[in-house]
Formats: structure tokens, C-alpha cells, sequence
């Protein structure tokens, strides 16, 4: 297989052409199910960087008709269950008839994990936690990187009252097919199904491997991390506008720090109409001070600019000002 095939393997078009690849012959069925008989599938997630792609695939899974349990980590570093517009997602999902389980990081808790009673009780609260969070029942749990660590391979079926995910009972009886670190790293999952040689098939994917286009893995996960920041970025720019707050960027905070040394009534004045939402008012201030030192001003006073914008013009002005104060150019 060439690396574009293995990359274009990754994509929501092939997502889609897996599912109904998958639904021709098997029936997706839940952890709490396993003991099923015919041809049945377990097809899950480990949620461990990306919600949203989460609920992307979970929209394609619901449009094609198919079930999954998808499994949220408490203590990812990527995303918080206690973030609005995370939370709404997860609930979404939830909402499209996908179950909802625990993906357990004993490695958060470290040495607070001594023994058996300790592993347990912490994956109860969590449980707990995201069942109240959620407002489901949350039935089955899946150990992160479970291959490391002493209490994280654990082959028992049930772990406080949880099915576990990679129990005996599951290992035992369902082949295995997982795409962890952004490639197949037993069988490549279309060829098990095209050979459709298994009874019993269990399916893990992370949906931050899913993407619109081919990616590489570290660019999937690059975009993960960019897509993120962008959030982050324009959430606290509209946190600053919706307060009525000086968004100060570096030559912003020159600006106003002249003014305020200049004339700190004139500077306050400023900083508590932008912050009332009226800087056309602002605008009006910093004109008149103009005027009476005899410097005309031709710009247009619009009352219904962006933020952005009059943030830009009220700068501008307190730069004009600067120059006829002290003779300089406006920075």
C-alpha cells in the first residue's frame, strides 16, 4: 500500500465507505451485547484529543445508520467535558442514539493508585461525573494506552461495575482492528471487511484521525491542535468585545498608555465608552481634543462599525494626537 493510500484511508469519505461496508455484513451492536449470536460488530472510539471530530463521525454513523459507543477521557489535555461547547457535543452524540463510556487514564492518579479498591473507586467517580454531566447511563469503560502500566492491562470483564472494553470475554471472542497512531496496526480494517472472514469484529478508531482530506498522522493531529487555538483565539477576542473592554494588541497598549500619561482623564474617558459600547463616542473625544489644537480631522464618524474597526480608528486618532503633542511621527 502506498502512503497516499495509506493517508486517503483516513478520510470521511472512506469513513462513510466503511460503515456501509461493515453494515452489509454485520450488525453493530453494544458492549452490554456482546454474547449476541450471527455476524455482530462492536464498533467503538477512544475519544483521546478531538471532540468535534468525534461528533463528526458520529453524524456519519447516524446518517448511515450506524451504532457506536464512544468513550471520553475525563483528563485529556486536549479538551475539557466541563467546556460549553464541548459538553453540547457529547450530548449531541449521545442525542444521535450512540452509547457513551469512560476511557480511564490511570496514569492521571499516579501513585494514588495503590491497589484494586483504589483503581475502582476512581473510576467510579469518574463514571459518576460523566453520567451526571451527560444524562445517560454509562455501561462500559476502556483503559487508556492500556498496554502500559500495572493496574491498566487489566483482563477482567468487569472493572467497578463497568464492562471492560478489552476484557478477556471481548479479546477472546472478536477479532481486532485499531487504527491507534493514525495507521491500521494489525489489518488494514478494509481488507477485513472485504475478506469478511470473522463472526465477531471489534473496531477502534480515534476520531482525530478522520479528516475531510488526506493527511499524514502528525498533520491530522496539527490540525487538531490548530483548529483549537483558532477557537481559543476568537473566543476571547468575542469575550473582550461582548464585555465593551479595550482590546489592546501590542500597538493598541502603546496607544493607550501614551493618552493615559498625556491626559489620564481624557485616556480614562476613552477606555469607559469603548467599554459602555459606544466608541463612536470615543471617536467624537479624540476629535474635539484634535480640534482644539487646531488639527482638522476629514474621516467619517460611522456609528456602526465593527469592533475591529473602531478599535483601528480610535488607535489612529490617539496617533494623530501623539504627533501634534510631541511633534513625532504617529506610530
Amino acid at each position: 500500500m502506498s502512503a497516499y493510500e495509506a493517508t486517503a484511508d483516513f478520510t470521511e469519505i472512506h469513513y462513510r465507505h466503511l460503515l456501509r461496508k461493515a453494515l452489509d455484513s454485520y450488525t453493530f451492536i453494544s458492549f452490554t451485547d456482546i454474547y449476541r449470536k450471527g455476524r455482530i460488530c462492536l464498533w467503538r472510539h477512544d475519544v483521546d484529543f478531538s471532540v468535534h471530530r468525534a461528533h463528526a463521525l458520529a453524524r456519519i454513523e447516524a446518517e448511515c445508520g450506524a451504532f457506536s459507543t464512544y468513550f471520553i477521557m475525563l483528563h485529556s489535555e486536549f479538551y475539557s467535558v466541563l467546556e460549553r461547547g464541548i459538553l453540547n457535543r457529547l450530548r449531541d452524540i449521545a442525542a444521535m442514539g450512540h452509547a457513551i463510556g469512560l476511557h480511564f487514564d490511570p496514569t492521571f492518579y499516579g501513585q494514588e493508585i495503590d491497589s484494586r479498591a483504589d483503581l475502582e473507586r476512581f473510576i467510579s467517580e469518574e463514571r459518576a461525573l460523566l453520567e451526571r454531566l451527560l444524562h445517560v447511563r454509562v455501561e462500559t469503560l476502556s483503559f487508556h494506552m492500556p498496554d502500559t502500566g500495572r493496574w491498566q492491562a487489566s483482563d477482567d470483564d468487569e472493572v467497578a461495575g463497568l464492562i471492560n472494553a478489552f476484557g478477556r470475554g471481548v479479546r477472546d471472542r472478536f477479532a481486532y482492528c485499531s487504527d491507534s497512531n493514525g495507521y491500521w496496526r494489525f489489518q488494514r480494517l478494509a481488507d477485513v471487511l472485504e475478506a469478511v472472514a470473522d463472526e465477531r469484529l471489534h473496531v477502534l478508531t480515534h476520531p482525530c484521525w478522520w479528516t475531510p482530506e488526506p493527511m499524514a498522522p502528525r498533520q491530522r493531529m496539527a490540525r487538531v491542535i490548530g483548529g483549537r487555538a483558532d477557537w481559543l483565539d476568537r473566543h476571547y477576542d468575542s469575550l473582550i468585545a461582548d464585555s465593551g473592554r479595550v482590546n489592546l494588541r501590542h500597538a493598541d497598549q502603546e496607544a493607550f498608555t501614551w493618552l493615559l500619561s498625556w491626559d489620564e482623564a481624557l485616556g480614562y474617558l476613552v477606555e469607559e465608552l469603548i467599554r459602555r459600547r459606544v466608541p463612536h463616542l470615543a471617536e467624537v473625544e479624540l476629535r474635539r481634543r484634535l480640534a482644539d489644537l487646531g488639527i482638522g480631522d476629514e474621516s467619517r464618524l460611522e456609528e456602526d462599525r465593527n469592533d475591529h474597526q473602531s478599535n483601528a480608528t480610535i488607535v489612529a486618532l490617539i496617533g494623530r494626537l501623539r504627533g501634534a503633542v510631541t511633534g513625532a511621527a504617529p506610530p
